[in-house]
């Protein structure tokens, strides 16, 4: 028997990343760049180490994007 019923489609969840960069512009681009990607969600974008770590846990992110060069 052959079935005509619509494959099943199957959707993960988009992958939560937070951004730390301290310059505005680029956390801007970046962030568009990673919400124009499919699969991907910016979910919180930080300009600075100590404000990420303080928020960290409440966004509960599957990958974390840092600017090593941050001062500090």
């Amino acid at each position: 028997m052959i079935s005509t019923a619509e494959p099943t489609k199957i959707t993960a969840s988009p992958m939560r990343v937070i951004l730390i960069e301290d310059l505005r512009d680029i956390r801007e681009g970046l962030t568009a760049l990673i919400n124009g990607t499919p699969g991907f969600k910016c979910v919180a974008a930080y300009g600075s180490m100590e404000t990420a770590l303080s928020r960290i846990e409440n966004e509960r992110p599957d990958a974390i994007l840092t600017d090593l060069g941050l001062p500090g």
